[in-house]
């Protein structure tokens, strides 16, 4: 570094985060030390910073004086990263403040005589002294973050992977500006059994039919066959329960058949385990990426199922943890995560028993992390006078909280109660911003 600054003084703007106690040899910090006093005089090149080190009689410390100056500047093969090259110095520094402060306070903790709190107060202080400088370069100039965002929507645009996955359902698309967006956390909540698996296995099979590498992770009964009754039931007509007891006469068996054969074509990976644990789930994920050349999106079910490693002080605790490492993962995966998640029973006892994002069971943070929360609400209505009551139940999905397009609505589907696949409905309720459904196309269900 500082050859780099010996070549290019100018370069001395671009490291005055470094002070000259970052070095850790003294003949450098001595040049350094030299190139600042120079740089206050507005006269910095190698003759000058040599006549300060002259005068400071420091000049015979630095090995072979001026032979060893100059042989600083053809060691440094360009002056280009002389911020790089400073930040080097400033975090090995840092390393040496904590390892030497390590030492102090271990000394100081032994120490019976010293007051507990007072200590700690003081370390912390020292340590947050050190962190400081480090946390300052994490952060962006206008022109850094301009650079960057130009450079993110170039690849975005020159991307040829889909910029969402469509959820299958028209309506919702709108709202959501066309699916699930990459590096976007979605919450599906809901009360058991008003169709959050459902919700979740009809977008997982329309991504699939639509050539997507979908992940699928079932952490509430750990059993895939579950899974891939419901899914091959939506694609056959059929009811799970036929496909599980054989219950099949020919026509019945070829559209089986034919809805397993349409669904062996995919890019699909189902993993199941009752309380399967963040790392494993994430192990899933990024195998299957690797193998496939990306993954599209993930389905987890369910948040409040999802196992943990390591000690937790309550549940709520653990949950919030579950949430934070969730988002992370959908950045590392750089794919939309789709989790369902269950509501506390208090809702039932409710006079409105339409739950909110805040209702999410066990914990505050996974309605602060997401991304979009999606309300899953299976209306009690009596059927319409001459309909079969068990062929269809109306079902709503509120858009509840929505980072991505701001826009918020309630969408009206209704659930094959033989089949559990969701449908959509002609029936709307939510306001005239709506743009219109021929900007999406018309999506195979």
């Amino acid at each position: 570094m500082i050859g780099a600054l010996l070549t290019d003084p100018k370069r001395l703007d671009e490291v005055g985060f470094l002070e000259p106690s970052d070095f850790f040899l003294l003949t450098m910090r001595y040049v350094y030390e030299a190139l600042l006093e120079c740089k206050s005089t507005g006269e910095v090149d190698i003759i000058t910073v040599i006549e300060v080190l002259r005068c400071k009689k420091r000049l015979d410390k630095i090995e072979n004086g001026l032979a060893g100056l100059t042989a600083l500047i053809a060691q440094c093969a360009t002056s280009a990263h002389a911020s790089v090259y400073g930040r080097m110095v400033q975090r090995t520094s840092a390393r040496r403040k904590l390892m030497a402060l390590s030492t102090k306070l271990h000394r100081d903790a032994q120490d019976e005589n010293t007051d507990t709190a007072t200590t700690v107060a003081q370390y912390q202080e020292e340590i947050n002294t050190i962190a400081a400088p480090l946390a300052a370069q994490q952060g962006l100039s206008a022109r850094e973050a301009i650079d960057q965002h130009i450079t993110t929507v170039g690849k975005a645009m020159r991307s040829e992977r889909p910029k969402s996955v469509s959820t299958g359902l028209d309506d919702l698309n709108v709202i959501l500006g066309g699916g699930f967006y990459p590096r976007r956390l979605t919450y599906v909540v809901g009360i058991n059994f008003h169709g959050k698996t459902s919700f979740l296995l009809t977008c997982a099979r329309h991504a699939l039919l639509e050539g997507m590498r979908v992940g699928y992770m079932n952490v509430a009964d750990g059993n895939e066959k579950d899974v891939m009754d419901r899914m091959l039931a939506m694609g056959s007509g059929l009811a799970p329960l036929q496909l599980q007891s054989g219950d099949m006469d020919n026509g019945a068996y070829n559209r089986y058949i034919s809805a397993a054969h349409q669904i062996g074509q995919t890019r699909l990976h189902i993993a199941s385990e009752k309380g399967m644990p963040m790392p494993t789930i994430y192990g899933h994920c990024a195998g299957f990426k690797s193998q496939q050349g990306g993954i599209d999106i993930v389905f987890i079910d369910y948040f409040q199922r999802i196992g943990a490693l390591g000690r937790y002080t309550d549940n709520r605790h653990k949950l919030n943890k579950i949430s934070q490492v969730l988002t992370t993962m959908a950045e590392q995966l750089e794919c939309p995560i789709v989790c369902a998640a269950q509501v506390g029973r208090g809702v039932q006892n409710r006079q409105d028993k339409f739950p909110s994002r805040f209702d999410i069971q066990g914990t505050g943070h996974a309605e602060q992390d997401a991304d979009v929360v999606l309300i899953i609400y299976k209306e009690e209505v009596a059927p319409a006078p001459g309909a079969d009551p068990t062929d269809f139940a109306p079902v709503q999905v509120k858009v509840d909280k929505n980072k991505v397009t701001g826009k918020i609505g309630i969408v009206n589907l209704v659930q094959d109660t033989h089949t559990t696949k969701l449908l959509p409905t002609a029936r709307r309720t939510y306001d005239n911003w709506v743009e219109s459904r021929e900007k999406y196309g018309k999506l195979s269900l």
